[in-house]
């Protein structure tokens, strides 16, 4: 820096200060008001007299019914998933089995008007989230799928291949189509 005139490096030095938040950056305010707004905005609705009071919302519908999501088909507005260890216990003790690929299922009654399903995927057998995650998602989407076919059963899916299983392309779409299938022939 020795190069530079003394001026140049005091402004490399306070630029640099500046970045660090050493020094304060400097505002050029304007002294002039700015002109009042004609109709400014009011906050509350008996001030102003063209807001509603309270905006109608139509009956059992809420901003999720708005934007076209719905809940679960049949589950009485519960997720239709097993999450209990009792829940489990029941699915590992008396069940009917079935296996495709790398998945095994287990299936039982379970005295509902609708489905539920349990998944397990452990790390040992998929050992980065991002893999756990996604079969995880794509085993609920079939499962949303075959929802209405699958009345009154408990479903449990255990990803039982290993790190070398292929769980992305179409290789897993087809076994998950398979495993759907079979899955329907033995519940109905």
């Amino acid at each position: 820096m020795a190069g530079y005139p003394r001026r140049a490096r005091l402004s490399r030095v306070r630029e640099r200060m500046t970045h660090l938040g050493l020094v304060a950056r400097e505002t050029y305010l304007s002294a002039q008001q700015q002109e009042k707004k004609a109709h400014a905005w009011l906050p509350c609705a008996h001030a102003n007299p063209g807001r509603e009071a309270r905006p109608a919302r139509a009956s059992g519908e809420g901003q999720k019914a708005a934007l076209g999501l719905k809940r679960a088909v049949s589950a009485g507005g519960r997720n239709p998933r097993l999450r209990r260890k009792s829940e489990f216990r029941v699915l590992f003790r008396s069940c009917s089995r079935l296996r495709e690929g790398v998945f095994g299922v287990r299936l039982v009654l379970n005295g509902f008007s609708y489905a539920r399903l349990g998944l397990a995927v452990s790390r040992v057998r998929l050992r980065r989230a991002v893999d756990r995650n996604r079969l995880r998602r794509v085993l609920r989407a079939g499962f949303r799928a075959e929802q209405e076919a699958l009345r009154g059963w408990d479903v449990l899916i255990l990803f039982q291949g290993d790190r070398r299983t292929p769980i992305y392309g179409k290789e897993i779409w087809v076994v998950l189509d398979r495993l759907w299938r079979k899955i329907r022939r033995r519940v109905g």
